[in-house]
């Protein structure tokens, strides 16, 4: 290995030095292609101009890399392109089952030239094998969008992945495979999406979806010519077996069972009618559907690595909440989400502390959005809501005679009092909050309005997430901390003082965006872009070389 890297040096430092290479030729004859290939590299680097034929490689990061080394290749050796380099290509084909374009990553052009003769040819398919491996090891761990970009209500911390230490990482390692096998997220929502997107590309291989027309209402008993096309479509996505050669225009028993199945899983009301809704779902195409799933899967990719042992995942698309403990769902419940003009944005944060009772100070938005104009309409508005009002928002300021205000003129853009709700089962809190200060002034808590979580669209808050089962969440919660249980918990409620219960184990909140995940029974489930969060997130990007 020694008498090799010597060799090496010594062709780089005999090309820098000016030599010709045709002076190359008292060199042994199995080192004069190498030779001819550091020549070109440095030409295609540093001597001419060759970024017009990949304007799409990152040329400076290549620069940057091949100096370092003297500008001898990393993938070619005496006999051609290594086996390390055939690991890294088969893995940019395959790059497919991630969900990316395998042309992102030159695939085509690094085949037609990977037993190529000449050395010009030679120094470019190692020019874009390496921007391949870097472009690919930065997309599949941390995606090929930037977030924020792709998602203005997205408010992660993108991750910090250095391609080039990667690439130095790769090149030393003996276990190349598992390296490139563990670049992906090692999440198992990310894997299930994955074997999903195998799936529902193999029913696309079977031909477009049945389209469902215009039709009345359907369910059990009635006849109607769209039945069929009806059976047809659930038979393709399987809610029907595919073996059922029933094409009977009745709408029978068994039809509405699978109707159910997809309207539930599709976060429809589950009734067996085939109405507007369950239509427009069924007329979405499967191309669409792998559109979605790769969607969300880059949305994994813009996760942390490590979500913790025990942490609450919020579902905003599905309205749903899971506590997690080792990677299993311990609990669940539906929530309300923020309206579509409030809405609910992405971030991570860590629960502080739990509080019973609690007042509702009135973010100056609200106070001044929805508050001000019904206080001009009725000056009793405060008493009848609980509400008191002060004369800042500093700790010591004082209340104010709410009669003493003229609310007529009051500015329509600067609101200059505090309102507090005060506590009690008449709070927009309800009985229990869950605290984590954000800059968002968004938390979990509980809500006197409890019929609102009998609705399939829950946007009906101003960015909080309210909670169906907040008790429940709190007993496990404080089980775990060992400090309070379900009587003391009781009997602080029935105080009806505020009460704050400082949480001291770590518990990540993650408030998430995902209109497709595989439940914990291996079914699929599509919800509805409600928040149109997904516009914005391509199934790929354009590199400029295929």
């Amino acid at each position: 290995m020694k008498v090799l890297l010597c060799t090496f040096q010594a062709v780089a430092v005999f090309l820098l030095a000016g030599v010709a290479y045709g002076s190359a030729k008292s060199l042994p004859k199995d080192e004069i292609p190498v030779v001819a290939v550091v020549s070109e590299l440095q030409r295609h680097l540093v001597l001419d101009n060759y970024e017009k034929w990949a304007p799409g490689l990152n040329w400076q990061k290549l620069r940057d890399f091949y100096q370092k080394r003297d500008f001898y290749p990393v993938w070619l050796n005496f006999n051609g392109p290594t086996e390390k380099a055939a690991i890294v290509r088969d893995t940019l084909i395959f790059s497919y089952n991630e969900g990316l374009d395998p042309a992102e990553y030159h695939v085509p052009a690094i085949r037609y030239l990977w037993r190529a003769k000449k050395a010009r040819s030679k120094a470019r398919l190692e020019l874009l094998l390496t921007d391949a491996f870097m472009r690919y090891g930065l997309e599949v761990s941390a995606g090929y969008q930037d977030p924020r970009a792709a998602d203005f209500d997205w408010y992660v911390r993108q991750k910090k992945i250095n391609v080039t230490d990667l690439l130095e990482s790769i090149l030393i390692a003996d276990n190349t495979e598992k390296i490139l096998h563990d670049l992906p997220p090692s999440h198992m929502a990310y894997f299930q999406l994955k074997e999903k997107l195998a799936y529902y590309r193999a029913l696309a291989a079977q031909g477009s979806w049945q389209k469902v027309g215009f039709a009345p209402q359907l369910k059990i008993g009635m006849r109607h010519p769209q039945v069929i096309n009806i059976r047809k479509r659930l038979q393709q996505e399987e809610y029907l077996p595919s073996g059922n050669k029933d094409q009977s225009d009745l709408f029978d028993d068994e039809l509405a069972l699978a109707v159910r199945k997809f309207q539930k899983l599709h976060g429809h009301k589950v009734d067996g009618i085939v109405g507007y809704f369950t239509r427009k779902s069924l007329n979405i195409g499967v191309e669409e559907k792998i559109t979605l799933i790769k969607q969300n899967m880059e949305r994994w990719r813009w996760m942390p690595e490590n979500l913790g042992q025990r942490y609450i995942m919020v579902n905003m698309a599905g309205y749903q909440l899971e506590l997690m403990e080792n990677g299993e769902s311990v609990m669940d419940m539906p929530v309300i989400i923020g309206k579509t003009f409030r809405a609910t944005p992405a971030f991570i944060d860590t629960l502080k502390y739990i509080e019973l009772n609690p007042t509702w100070k009135v973010p100056p938005r609200i106070a001044k959005e929805k508050f001000l104009p019904k206080l001009r309409e009725n000056a009793e508005f405060l008493q009848a809501n609980h509400l008191k009002i002060y004369d800042s928002w500093r700790r010591d300021a004082k209340e104010v005679n709410p009669a003493s205000v003229d609310w007529q003129k009051i500015s329509d853009t600067r609101f200059p009092f505090k309102l507090e709700q005060t506590a009690g089962p008449h709070n927009s809190m309800g009985r229990i909050k869950f605290m984590f200060p954000n800059r968002f002034r968004v938390y979990l808590h509980d809500t006197p309005n409890r019929n609102l979580f009998n609705r399939h669209v829950r946007t009906f808050s101003s960015g909080c997430i309210r909670l169906a089962r907040p008790f429940q969440l709190a007993n496990r919660i404080l089980s775990w901390e060992n400090t309070q249980n379900q009587a003391d918990v009781k009997a602080q409620m029935a105080s009806g003082e505020t009460i704050r219960i400082d949480i001291k184990q770590k518990l990540p909140i993650y408030l998430m965006y995902w209109t497709v995940w595989v439940d914990k029974n291996g079914d699929i489930n599509f919800r509805n872009d409600i928040y149109e969060r997904n516009k914005k997130i391509a199934t790929g990007s354009e590199h400029g070389v295929s």
